[in-house]
């Protein structure tokens, strides 16, 4: 999902689970890119990146691949 700042936390504990991926869209190679693993990270990212500047980020469920 593409959000906006300010983005609404509940709104987005409806469509996801935690953990998710936050993906900043101006981020590259692995940078930009956190993983929130409950609603109190989520917040506090989302304040941390509010203070830095306003940006757009992608919320993406996490998806664990296992190889043996």
């Amino acid at each position: 999902m593409l959000a906006r700042f300010p983005v609404n936390i509940d709104i987005t504990e409806k469509e996801f689970e935690c953990p998710l991926i936050v993906k900043t869209l101006s981020g590259s190679e692995g940078k930009g890119v956190f993983l929130c693993e409950n609603r109190e990270h989520l917040e506090d990212l989302m304040d941390i990146l509010n203070e830095v500047r306003d940006v757009n980020v992608i919320l993406s469920k996490l998806i664990l691949i296992c190889s043996n």
